[in-house]
């Protein structure tokens, strides 16, 4: 009987079962009642009974066999097939969502079911599927069917199968010896079905007394024929030859066995053999001749609509079956045997099986597979692959682009015209090729040598385990090393090189290749090309050159070299050493303490997480710290630098562009240093050193205390938040304070120090420098040179050690002091207290109520507006102006003072012991003037009732000029007084 190809159905009839099952992947199914089945959210197969069932599958990929009756199935979610299977007329109509089967007088309505399988029987049936938008597989089975399918979501699957051996055996009897012997009879029989097979009907050797006779009979019993259209499967079973050989070696008896002489779907006849005497002679009828016309046994013819795939499947005998009319796709499977298959114009799927085959695929895509035995393959038309399997081989691809797979392992030499492996008779004797543009070769567990530079197409080679040496030519090729130190090499063409496991040597050629190290310590070699690598896991030594290049180390410490290009590289995980030699590259080196050092080019390098050693010297650069403790270091281009997380140390040999040429530390304590040009600093978070040796650069602390220092230049240091420390050395610098208290400091140079906010300290020791205290009570310091410091805001001290400076108290009540030198000394609002030790200075209290003094010198004091208290110099010569206002001047001892009152009722108190004089003239408001004690005074009472008082032991001269004056004559004095 025919076998079928669907699942052997199991069918239960069940009042009340309860199936609990202990193995793994075995689902229970629960069973409500007779008639009622319930599954699980697992994927099972549920099978109905003879009733009426109510099937429902739930969640899972479940398979359901109705049974008969009229069942109703709703299979739930996931992928769900129901098969059905009768000897009768079987109908299919509907979609998912709802669909009805009709098989004889059974209806079943199915519900979320996305494939049906429908399985005919042994009678002429109608499978008929052409209402239903499903997934289907139509299987007619025995007698001359009608299959209808739904266009290319139906599928027409047809099995021939072995049969059984049959027959009695012959029995030759020799009266005279008494010997009896007996001859094999075998006969192929499928009772119903079609069938072939490949057995012998044949006979042993027969002694008939003195005589010794052997005989053969040999029968191809039945071969399988079919032929595949849109419209018709025919099937037809055939005996070719029979021949029958009799010897006959000594003696006087002859027995002959005929050819079989009658065929009755598939028994012979059997031979009869008479022997009547050791001397007689007897010859059973029918000739000793070979017959080669074919016998039909049997046959089927079935009737095809609208059947969009087919799934043709033979058996051990020789096999013609042919589907070069049938417009689908078509799958045909010979088995045993030497058989011939013939593909259409579809993309189908011949295969031989074991025996001498021809394959031949015509139109479409197709694959065909020798399987073992010496076979032919033809692709035809389309995009063809080709599996010889074992044994000697010819491949003709045909039009189109046609692979070649050769999957016998060993060692593997394709060229254009031959493939030569160890699989091949006489070791390396070569299988002919011809049209075939790809290629796909396979090695196995051992130390395999794969050749294909002489083939022009794209190879696929996998060399599976042991150490290969594997080597491509010039066309797209994929080659995996698999298991073992492989060694890769490819000529040209774009390319996908993986070593797999193992120790890999890989060499990339002159196209565009992507190479994979795969596990393992690698090697990677690609001097051409825009090339994509990967080293993956393991210690990889990666060299790149000429081309535009991506690389990616993988983990482990990596070796990655670039000598040219546009690059991308990436170091991953480990500690990796980059290098790029020219080029415009890019760098990651992503985790892990790794070194990048960069070429000629404008590159990008990046450290990634760990703490990271970058170097580019040349080129406009970009480098990034990021997490860890890294060191930056940059060359003379404009480069833009940030050291990201951690305490980083950044460098910069200078650049044209403060735009371009940009550090940032970022997170941490971080030390920025330009050598050089026009570059900006940014501490960033921490407490940061940034350094400035020339150049026009801006230096940002940002927050933290950080340490600015410009030693050359034109440079601006920016403190930011924090306690700041701001250095210039020399030339031409701006230091800016900002907020919190900040020290500022100018050793030599034409600078300006701002102090901004805070309580700031600012001292220029040398050069022309403008200190600015800005807001909060400031130290400004000039230690030399001719400075400008202003206090701004607050109550500031103000001191210039030598030089000419001007200090200018700005609002609060200042403190301003001048060591020696030529110093002019400004209190401006409120109340400030001005002093100058030595030197030629000028004091101007401003507003306020000031205290100016003078210790030596020769000095200019003005108290301006508000009650201001003025003090003489000693031993020099003091110019002394109170201003508006009543202020107190008292001249300088030993001094030449000249004392003036302006407005404001003023005391004037002459100098003691002046070495030149004192000239005191009250001005405007009613003065009070007293002469020097040991002087000579020149008092003058100006404007106002003014009370002039001679000095002690002096010369004075007293005029009161207008108003109502007192003079009073000094004490042992010589006294000239006019009241004006």
């Amino acid at each position: 009987m025919k076998k079928r190809l669907a699942l052997t159905l199991q069918r239960f009839i069940t009042v009340i079962v309860v199936v609990a099952f202990a193995l793994a992947n075995v689902r229970p199914i629960s069973i409500v009642s007779a008639d009622d089945i319930v599954g699980t959210d697992s994927g099972e197969t549920l099978t109905g009974g003879a009733g009426d069932d109510v099937i429902t599958a739930l969640d899972g990929d479940d398979t359901v066999n109705s049974g008969s009756g009229d069942d109703s199935v709703d299979a739930g979610n996931g992928e769900d097939t129901v098969i059905q299977e009768a000897d009768t007329d079987q109908t299919l109509t509907g979609d998912n969502t709802s669909s009805t089967l009709t098989g004889g007088p059974d209806t079943d309505t199915l519900t979320d079911v996305e494939e049906v399988v429908l399985i005919g029987g042994a009678s002429s049936n109608t499978l008929d599927a052409s209402g239903s938008d499903l997934d289907v597989t139509l299987q007619p089975m025995g007698g001359d069917d009608v299959v209808n399918g739904n266009g290319e979501d139906s599928t027409l699957v047809d099995q021939m199968n072995e049969g059984t051996v049959v027959g009695s055996p012959v029995t030759v009897f020799d009266s005279t010896t008494g010997t009896t012997t007996t001859t094999e009879n075998r006969i192929w029989v499928c009772a119903g079905f079609l069938c072939s097979g490949g057995y012998w009907a044949k006979q042993t050797t027969t002694t008939v007394g003195t005589a010794t006779t052997t005989t053969s009979t040999q029968d191809n019993v039945s071969d399988l024929n079919q032929t595949l259209t849109d419209t018709s499967l025919d099937t037809t079973s055939s005996q070719f030859t029979s021949t029958t050989t009799s010897t006959t070696t000594t003696g006087n008896v002859t027995v002959s066995t005929p050819r079989c002489t009658k065929w009755v779907l598939g028994i012979c006849t059997k031979v009869v053999y008479d022997v009547t005497g050791p001397t007689s002679s007897t010859t059973t009828t029918g000739p000793n001749t070979t017959n080669s016309t074919p016998v039909i046994i049997t046959s089927e013819h079935d009737t095809l609509s609208n059947v969009g795939n087919a799934e043709l499947i033979g058996n051990s005998a020789n096999n013609n079956m042919d589907a070069s009319a049938f417009s689908g796709n078509a799958s045909i499977y010979g088995l045993g045997g030497n058989d011939t298959l013939t593909g259409g114009s579809g993309d189908d799927n011949l295969d031989g099986g074991e025996g001498n085959d021809t394959l031949t695929g015509n139109a479409g895509d197709d694959y065909l597979s020798g399987g073992a035995g010496n076979d032919g393959l033809n692709g035809g038309s389309g995009d063809d692959t080709l599996n010889g399997g074992a044994g000697y081989d010819i491949f003709n691809g045909g039009d189109g682009t046609d692979t070649l797979v050769n999957q016998t392992g060993g060692d593997q030499t394709l060229t254009d015209l031959s493939l030569s492996s160890d699989d091949n008779f006489s070791g390396f004797l070569p299988e002919f090729l011809s049209s075939i543009e790809n290629a796909e070769l396979t090695g196995d567990d051992g130390e395999n040598n794969i050749n294909t530079t002489l083939f022009s197409g794209d190879t696929v080679v996998n060399g599976l385990g042991g150490d290969d040496n594997i080597n491509t030519g010039f066309g797209d090729d994929t080659v995996h090393g698999g298991s073992g130190n492989d060694t890769l090499t490819d000529l040209g063409g774009t390319n996908h090189l993986y070593g797999d496991d193992g120790d890999d040597d890989i060499t990339g050629g002159l196209g565009n290749d992507f190479l994979y190290g795969g596990a393992g310590n690698d090697n990677i070699l690609d001097l051409f090309g825009n090339n994509y690598v990967e080293g993956n896991d393991g210690e990889d030594t990666i060299n790149t050159a000429l081309g535009d290049d991506t690389v990616s180390g993988g983990e482990g410490n990596d070796n990655i070299n670039d000598a040219g290009g546009t690059n991308l590289i990436h170091g991953d995980g480990g500690d990796d050493t980059i290098l790029t030699v020219s080029g415009t590259n890019t760098v990651y080196g992503d985790a892990g303490n790794d070194n990048i050092t960069g070429g000629l080019g404008n590159d990008f390098l990046s450290g990634g997480t760990g703490n990271d050693f970058v170097l580019d010297l040349f080129g406009n650069n970009t480098l990034e710290g990021n997490d860890g403790d890294d060191t930056l270091t940059t060359g003379l281009g404009d480069d833009l630098v940030s050291g990201g997380e951690g305490d980083d140390v950044i460098s910069d040999a200078g650049g044209s562009s403060t735009l371009l040429n940009i550090l940032n530390g970022d997170g941490g304590n971080d030390t920025l240093t330009i050598a050089s040009g026009s570059g900006t600093l940014n501490g960033g978070v921490g407490d940061d050193l940034l350094t400035a040796l020339s150049g026009t650069s801006t230096l940002n602390g940002d927050d933290g205390d950080d340490t600015l220092t410009a030693l050359l230049g034109a440079n601006t240091l920016n403190g930011g938040n924090g306690e700041d420390t701001l250095s210039a050395v020399a030339g031409s610098n701006i230091l800016n304070g900002g907020a919190d208290d900040d020290i500022l400091t100018a050793l030599s140079g034409t600078n300006t120090l701002n102090g901004d906010d805070g309580d700031d300290t600012l001292t220029a020791l040398l050069g022309a420098n403008t200190l600015n205290g800005g807001n909060g009570e400031d130290i400004l310091t000039a230690a030399a040179g001719n400075n400008t410091l202003n206090g701004d805001d607050d109550d500031d001290l103000l001191g210039a050690l030598s030089g000419s400076n001007t200090l200018n108290g700005g609002n609060g009540e200042d403190f301003l002091y001048a060591l020696t030198g030529n110093n002019t000394l400004n209190g401006d609002d409120d109340n400030d207290l001005l002093g100058a030790l030595s030197g030629s200075n000028t004091l101007n209290g401003g507003n306020g109520e000031d205290l100016l003094f003078a210790v030596t010198g020769n000095n200019i004091l003005n108290g301006d507006a508000g009650e201001d208290l003025l003090i003489g110099g000693m031993n020099g010569s003091n110019l002394m102006s109170g201003g508006t206002d009543n202020d107190l001047l008292i001249g300088g001892l030993n001094s030449e003072n000249t004392m003036s009152g302006d407005e404001g009722e003023d005391i004037l108190i002459g100098g003691m012991n002046s070495l030149g004089s004192n000239w005191m003239y009250g001005g405007a408001d009613d003065d009070l003037l007293i002469g020097g004690a040991y002087s000579g005074n020149h008092m003058f009472g100006n404007d106002g009732e003014d009370l002039l008082i001679g000095g002690l032991d002096s010369t004075n001269f007293m005029s009161g000029d207008a108003g109502e004056d007192l003079l009073i004559g000094g004490l042992d004095s010589d006294n000239f007084m006019s009241g004006g």
